[in-house]
């Protein structure tokens, strides 16, 4: 279940270039969060933080790199294929080996809301999900509150399965909306 080393992956589309994010991308995310209220339309609940250090941002990188060699946690940066903008974030988290199944994540700044770029870039994560890094099954847990991100899991084909009830340990109330698909179903649809 371990993908391409993360330096050689690059996921394109028309728009949107997603790839792993570099040391040097910390400007870019900083341009992006510029001016904006709220820094991801969509979120999983897992956002880069609003206003972040370059220590803070480098740390994470280092450990997605490392997650990534390890096949547990892959994230990408989402960039503008034309001028490089920091668009967003998305990413797919390894949620149990055995069955090779596991969550994906997506985001993009509040100014490219609405634009059918979250759903662009989930498209191009869930393909790598299934023909890269193996995975079987890949969910999208989404706040019960959060339609767009409902929205996006299901313009990719995902299908609603149903609520998981206090879902995070210590946080009563913390629902999440589960939305799935796996490799079988992808690749008819394909």
């Amino acid at each position: 279940m371990r993908a391409a080393p993360r330096s050689t992956v690059r996921l394109l589309s028309t728009r949107l270039l997603l790839r792993a994010y570099r040391l040097s991308d910390f400007m870019l995310l900083c341009q992006a969060q510029t001016g904006s209220p709220q820094p991801f339309a969509y979120t999983d609940d897992m956002s880069i933080e609003r206003e972040v250090s370059k220590e803070q941002f480098e740390d994470s990188v280092k450990l997605w790199r490392r997650n990534w060699r390890c096949g547990v946690h892959y994230v990408f940066g989402v960039f503008d294929n034309g001028n490089a903008k920091h668009i967003g974030r998305a990413s797919l988290l390894l949620l149990n080996r055995q069955l090779r199944w596991a969550n994906i994540g997506y985001q993009v700044h509040a100014q490219y809301s609405d634009r059918g770029y979250a759903t662009e870039a989930a498209k191009l994560v869930l393909e790598f999900g299934f023909r890269c890094a193996e995975f079987h099954r890949i969910e999208s847990a989404v706040n019960p509150a959060n339609s767009a991100a409902a929205s996006v899991a299901r313009k990719i084909g995902m299908e609603l399965e149903g609520t998981r009830r206090n879902f995070f340990p210590g946080k009563p109330g913390s629902h999440v909306t589960v939305f799935a698909a796996n490799e079988l179903d992808f690749e008819r649809d394909a």
